[in-house]
């Protein structure tokens, strides 16, 4: 049966009790304002059986979770994890701190029931239907900002520019690493998870751009030459490097470091390197593990085993 979330928050609620104070332009200091009209619990009545068994807990909150879950890239324990320890999670859902919202399990039914009543949409068209409600304009705003890249292609296919001209070449790219400055300073000023992202973007700047002053003040910025050590190649894993299986031979990606026990054939020791990283990063810790972990196989099958090769 489906539950219903209260129409008045608990007396001991976050923002009643605990006088918090979000960020009004952060994620979460935009969200708790607009939380109750977002999601209501009828939408989602589909999902259960009326009349049957107990109340469900509010899906209009569940809703609010995966939305928080998906926005800080969380997994389902710790989702929940946040329900119970995050003021600003609390905030959100208009609840007291110190204990979960569910099980992690109801959480992932409840994703899991979305997905196959293909309701996942509605995440989208409530948050937008707010939005536009609240007059805000995200196409405005970036005009505001001078961060006009909305349009989809390429940015620099679409750039109306003699490329041949090493001035307005410098010229186009100085143009964007100062929009992407101003965004890095934007999001050095948001939560946490937004800061992160700005701290990624502010990194790309330094790895492949240089940057000199004219006589007036203003920058310039070029390309940098080369592969810098520890380049990060992607945006959407940056723990990602470049790295060589041999001379001629280049991939992206991380690097395996298995140790194994040549006499049985089990995998004493693991680890993951970077791909840039040598071959010998972290040997030691992992000898250490092989070894510690070779004794117990040694005590646990009463004989010595083989040596082992990395």
């Amino acid at each position: 049966m489906v539950g219903k979330r209260p129409e008045q928050n608990n007396l001991f609620d976050v923002g009643n009790v605990w006088d918090i104070r979000l960020k009004p332009k952060s994620f979460h200091g935009q969200l708790a304002p607009v939380s109750h009209q977002l999601f209501s619990d009828e939408e989602f009545a589909a999902l259960y059986v009326e009349g049957k068994g107990r109340p469900s807990v509010p899906p209009s909150l569940l809703a609010l979770v995966v939305l928080m879950q998906v926005y800080e890239n969380l997994s389902d324990q710790a989702a929940i994890d946040h329900t119970e320890f995050d003021l600003r999670w609390c905030a959100v859902l208009g609840r007291e701190a110190g204990t979960p919202l569910c099980a992690k399990s109801s959480l992932q039914l409840f994703r899991a029931h979305m997905v196959l009543d293909k309701r996942f949409h509605l995440l989208i068209e409530r948050s937008l239907e707010v939005a536009k409600g609240r007059g805000q304009s995200l196409t405005v705003f970036l005009q505001q900002q001078d961060l006009n890249y909305l349009h989809t292609g390429s940015v620099k296919g679409s750039a109306d520019i003699d490329w041949s001209d090493a001035a307005a070449r410098e010229g186009f790219l100085s143009k964007h690493v100062a929009a992407a400055r101003r965004l890095v300073d934007m999001m050095s000023r948001q939560d946490e998870a937004q800061m992160e992202a700005g701290e990624l973007v502010a990194n790309i700047l330094c790895q492949d751009i240089s940057e000199t002053r004219n006589s007036d003040g203003s920058r310039v910025a070029s390309v940098k030459q080369g592969t810098p050590p520890g380049r990060i190649p992607s945006v959407t894993d940056p723990e990602q490097r470049h790295g060589r299986k041999s001379k001629s031979k280049k991939f992206v990606g991380s690097k395996s470091s298995v140790i194994v026990d040549t006499a049985t054939g089990l995998v004493l020791a693991t680890d993951v390197l970077p791909g840039d990283a040598g071959d010998a990063t972290g040997v030691l810790v992992s000898v250490t593990a092989a070894v510690v972990n070779l004794r117990r196989t040694w005590n646990w099958a009463g004989k010595q085993t083989a040596p082992v090769e990395g």
